[in-house]
């Protein structure tokens, strides 16, 4: 776990927050104005423990040729996600169809998840009726995981939003205090 709030941002993050430098390496959303790995965090202990966000800076893919197609990857989600929900595939399928309002059949899931069905795809207009009924997020981590990115669920997409704020509320200080210098060295009168 990262301590939100204790380490300098340099870097915004695509979902508006701010991250520490370094592909795979750490990252920390918002900034107390100092590098948390040298000199730690500045929240009392009791904070710390509620503000933290397990956070790490995903790499940014190199994609070689044929490295983004997903067709193996989108397999193996989907029947980790099966196998992982605890429930048949009819009762998936059952769960899709009546989300989506187009019947999905078991036929048509296993078609999706063997290896030997190439010919197979499994649509993407489906995935958010399929990790509903599994009840996981498979497809989109394969996805952010292919893109270099990451989505905050629940309580980590609010850390995330407070600690955009405290860092807003960071840089203004800052500012406010960069312009107050600024004014006392100034002569009045003087552009």
């Amino acid at each position: 776990m990262i301590p939100l709030l204790s380490a300098f941002a340099s870097q915004p993050a695509p979902m508006g927050g701010w991250l520490s430098p370094g592909a795979g390496t750490a990252g920390v959303i918002a900034g107390g104005g100092h590098d948390a790995a040298a000199t730690g965090p500045t929240l009392p202990e009791p904070m710390r423990e509620q503000l933290t966000l397990d956070f790490t800076v995903p790499a940014q893919p190199v994609a070689g040729r044929g490295g983004l197609n997903l067709s193996a990857g989108v397999r193996e989600a989907l029947n980790a996600a099966i196998k992982a929900s605890g429930k048949s595939r009819d009762d998936i399928a059952a769960a899709m169809s009546a989300s989506l309002g187009t019947p999905i059949t078991l036929y048509m899931l296993n078609a999706w998840t063997a290896s030997s069905r190439e010919d197979h795809k499994f649509p993407l207009q489906y995935v958010v009726a399929f990790e509903m009924a599994t009840g996981s997020y498979a497809l989109t981590e394969l996805h952010n995981t292919r893109r270099g990115c990451r989505t905050l669920i629940g309580a980590d997409a609010l850390l995330a939003d407070l600690g955009e704020l405290e860092q807003l509320e960071t840089d203004i200080r800052k500012r406010k205090q960069a312009l107050k210098r600024l004014l006392s060295e100034t002569p009045r009168g003087a552009a």
